[in-house]
């Protein structure tokens, strides 16, 4: 029963240089298969005790397998921390760029909380949402646009309202638009909803809603020359010149006598170009024979011959206007312009005899000098002073300017000595 002394194994013999374990810390204690590091205390794994060995073997084969790649795998590690920090300095560079076009929602979002009164990026987010076939979303984007825009911002509200108009024109139904545009004629100025709500139902070929869009706006703006030039535009347009004629007539009534010019050179401007040239031109004729001296009418009817009219009617125009007595400064203008009409439309001949004319004309318009220091021209000043209507170069001017010694003898006219 007893094991002879010379049989008796050495770890038997307590040593002293070494502790011996206690039973409480072998469980935690986990020792490498060479027994000679002893791990940390460490939380009980799934695996347990089971796979002791086979993770130990596991280890030494990473280990041995990482001692083999470090030298790759430092080097892969590297090129993706360069592509990391690249791909954010690419980021940080798109998102501090201020001309930057959003593409996600996400982005939209970013943008709109630095720029949240920005129309432009309210409007870009509605289009947006209508690209992937959201239109709910649109109409959403567009009710939170009017909430967050200050109220002050008239031209950026009015921006998002006439974008809201033409979802619900594209996507919605009747009753929908109709809503919107009370709405919009509550909240913004009437004039230019109306304008666009016109231009949205012709654009529809839909001329009947147009028509009592711009009787709406004349009903509430009778004062307005602009709306009653627009409606006869958009009557003249449709080929309804009865009906232009007569809303012509009730617009001299309605307007002040200072816009009555305006109203009805507007009026020929659009004969000449929907009804023809003809009505056009009887227009402006009538309207010439009571002021042939208005400079900006002639300019007008030239404008208008010159665009719809043939070159034979276009320079008997000219002729008469350069027959006319105007003052030299208007006359200047007109001899100018038809110099040009002549160099860029006629004939060689015509050009040069165009330029032979005007020029010949012009030699007659004194050319005045500044006085010598010798002369005595003091009495001429005064006269200019106290007589305004010598500023207009006449025959007793240029002679009084003769006598004086400020004007060559470019006339024929004799100088005194």
């Amino acid at each position: 029963d007893h094991m002879p002394k010379n049989l008796a194994s050495p770890v038997s013999k307590p040593n002293p240089k070494r502790p011996v374990p206690q039973p409480a810390e072998d469980e935690e204690e986990e020792v490498s298969i060479d027994g000679d590091s002893v791990a940390e205390p460490q939380e009980p794994e799934s695996d347990g005790a089971e796979g002791g060995d086979t993770s130990g073997e596991d280890e030494q084969t990473e280990k041995k397998e990482f001692k083999k790649q470090t030298t790759k795998q430092r080097r892969a590690h590297r090129a993706q921390k360069i592509a990391a920090q690249r791909s954010i300095e690419q980021r940080e560079r798109e998102l501090s760029d201020p001309n930057l076009i959003p593409h996600t929602t996400a982005d939209y979002e970013r943008f709109l909380v630095a720029w949240p009164n920005c129309s432009f990026l309210w409007v870009r987010f509605m289009a947006h949402h209508l690209a992937l076939g959201e239109v709910d979303p649109a109409r959403a984007v567009a009710e939170r646009a009017l909430k967050v825009i200050n109220v002050r911002d008239d031209a950026e509200r009015l921006n998002v309202w006439l974008c809201l108009l033409n979802l619900e024109h594209l996507y919605g139904t009747e009753a929908t638009l109709t809503a919107a545009m009370k709405r919009a004629l509550q909240a913004c100025d009437q004039k230019p909803v109306y304008r666009h709500l016109i231009a949205l139902m012709e654009h529809a070929a839909r001329p009947e809603r147009a028509d009592a869009y711009h009787k709406d706006m004349l009903k509430k703006n009778k004062q307005s020359c602009k709306v009653w030039r627009e409606y006869c535009a958009f009557l003249i347009r449709n080929q309804r010149l009865d009906d232009a004629k007569q809303y012509l007539e009730r617009s001299l009534q309605s307007l002040p006598p200072a816009k009555h010019v305006k109203m009805i050179s507007h009026y020929g401007m659009a004969l000449y170009g929907h009804a023809g040239p003809e009505a056009g031109r009887l227009t402006f004729e009538r309207l010439l024979q009571s002021m042939p001296k208005r400079t900006d009418l002639w300019a007008i009817y030239l404008d208008m011959e010159e665009r719809h009219g043939t070159q034979e009617s276009i320079r008997a125009l000219y002729e008469r206007v350069i027959a006319l007595s105007m003052n030299m400064h208007k006359m200047r203008f007109f001899f100018n312009r038809y110099r040009q009409y002549e160099a860029s439309h006629g004939t060689p001949t015509g050009c040069g005899m165009s330029r032979n004319g005007p020029s010949s004309m012009l030699r007659l318009i004194p050319r005045m000098e500044p006085l010598p220091p010798n002369r005595s021209g003091g009495s001429f000043l005064l006269l200019l002073l106290f007589c305004p209507f010598l500023r207009t170069p006449s025959f007793g001017a240029i002679k009084h300017l003769r006598l004086c010694g400020c004007v060559r003898p470019e006339m024929g006219i004799p100088r005194n000595k």
